[in-house]
């Protein structure tokens, strides 16, 4: 059975949620170390910098879910106006 461009689109909604979710648990975990570092008295220059990345990160993860979300709702919409 071929897929479908509306199958194919909600995977790749579904893989970009996913990311989104594995993105936030990263970004938590590297705050709780960047804070236990800060705690101890310890230099988290380094955990901080990958922090910003993470959150760079995320961002861009946000922002393509949101996209896929966007079109998926668009092609709901017109399938449901045919």
């Amino acid at each position: 059975m071929r897929e479908t461009d509306r199958d194919l689109l909600l995977k790749r909604l579904a893989k970009a949620q996913e990311q989104v979710e594995l993105g936030a648990q990263n970004v938590v975990r590297q705050r709780g170390i960047v804070a236990q570092l800060e705690r101890d008295g310890f230099d988290n220059t380094g955990a901080r910098a990958l922090l910003i990345e993470f959150e760079e990160a995320q961002a861009v993860y946000l922002a393509e879910r949101d996209r896929l979300q966007t079109l998926a709702q668009s092609q709901a919409q017109s399938q449901s106006r045919s």
